[in-house]
């Protein structure tokens, strides 16, 4: 026989030819670590040894150690797959730059015939999956505490879960508990929630303001989902209308809100315009308005058509925030007539407050339900942004 081994210890990298151990007796092979006398180690033995011929190879009867944390078990012509120990616990596969690919097959007959999943670097992306040449294409699941939680159809892009399935999320991080959620609620019907089945949430879509797109803004003008009336709303004095403009979606500045006259009012004006918010969106009930902003420089109300408030607001409205318009008038003679929305039916869209005060006051005012009737139940109140 002839060649060379490699040895290990102090003097990994030193080489002893083969010639050298077969005269050693008993297949015995005498290996120095560098740190004294060599010792007799049986390695290669006919039947005995650490490590026997096999059928296909060399056969292990005991454990096979790389004890260096440099050590790399090289593989492949070109011994281009290589793994090494990297930490503590931690088997790594690398090869430099080159995008390693890692593979579990389910059946393997040939490169040409086999089934696989198949952990891959590419183009600097990590994909996880399933992948077949000449077989069939497999499913892929995920499933926590030996439970199928989630599945991948083999040949369609869906991600299908169960009945109980939610997908969430949390304010802060993945660990953390959900708060909101999607999830089947029935057969071609999904719910919003908070986490739990049937504690149900709101969703927000961006166009559910009846909204008017302007250059370089998503939302210009917020508007009343009530019908309108034109210019058949007699307002009473120092009565506070309030209008639901929807729940806002993005932040916004709001600069004016704007209502339509068809009658002007008599005397010296006073009249102020709000903007204000409620915790919770029209329910029917009684809410209480937070003010936003108010200005009590009106357009002239004594004439007609469109009015709003002549010194800019600059009223910041953060997303998320159930948005109303506010108009109270007191005329020292008689109030006008406004165009007005209708079709409340008792919803709580539109709200009013007696005896509100001045809006340009701190608040917040009580609103409460109008009464229900087939004619105009309060002034078409918008705001705008610009």
């Amino acid at each position: 026989m002839s060649g060379q081994m490699i040895s290990q210890g102090s003097t990994l990298g030193t080489t002893v030819e083969v010639s050298e151990i077969e005269s050693l007796s008993d297949g015995n092979i005498i290996i120095g670590d560098g740190s004294g006398a060599p010792t007799t180690r049986a390695a290669f033995a006919s039947s005995t040894g650490a490590f026997t011929p096999g059928a296909n190879g060399i056969v292990s009867t005991g454990n096979v150690d790389l004890d260096s944390d440099t050590a790399l078990l090289r593989l492949g012509t070109n011994q281009d797959v290589i793994l090494a120990w990297a930490a503590a616990n931690v088997l790594a596969m690398r090869n430099g730059t080159n995008a390693q690919t890692f593979r579990f097959y389910n059946t393997f007959t040939s490169d040409s015939n086999h089934e696989k999943a198949q952990l891959q670097w590419s183009g600097n992306v990590f994909y996880i999956g399933t992948d077949t040449v000449g077989g069939s294409a497999r499913p892929m699941a995920f499933f926590t505490n030996g439970v199928e939680r989630w599945r991948l159809p083999a040949s369609t892009a869906h991600l299908v879960g169960d009945a109980a399935s939610v997908l969430g999320w949390s304010a802060t991080d993945p660990s953390a508990a959900m708060d909101s959620g999607i999830t089947r609620n029935a057969a071609g019907v999904v719910e919003v929630n908070n986490g739990t089945a049937g504690t149900l949430r709101d969703i927000k879509v961006r166009s559910a303001f009846a909204t008017n797109l302007g250059a370089g803004h998503n939302l210009r003008c917020l508007r009343s989902a009530n019908l309108s009336v034109a210019g058949t709303f007699q307002l009473v004095e120092d009565t506070a209308y309030w209008v639901y403009l929807g729940l806002t979606t993005e932040a916004l500045t709001i600069k004016h809100v704007e209502f339509a006259v068809g009658t002007g009012g008599t005397g010296a004006q006073t009249a102020e315009i709000a903007l204000a918010s409620t915790p919770l969106a029209p329910n029917k009930a009684a809410q209480t308005l937070t003010k936003i902003a108010a200005d009590g420089t009106l357009s002239d109300l004594t004439g007609t058509g469109v009015m709003r408030n002549t010194t800019t607001l600059a009223a910041s409205v953060p997303a998320g925030t159930h948005l109303w318009a506010g108009l109270r008038t007191a005329m020292a003679t008689n109030e006008p007539i406004t165009s007005g929305l209708s079709h409340d039916w008792a919803q709580g869209h539109i709200l009013v407050t007696a005896t509100a005060s001045a809006l340009t006051g701190a608040g917040p005012w009580t609103g409460t339900i109008v009464t229900h009737a087939l004619t105009a139940q309060g002034p078409n109140l918008s705001a705008v942004i610009d």
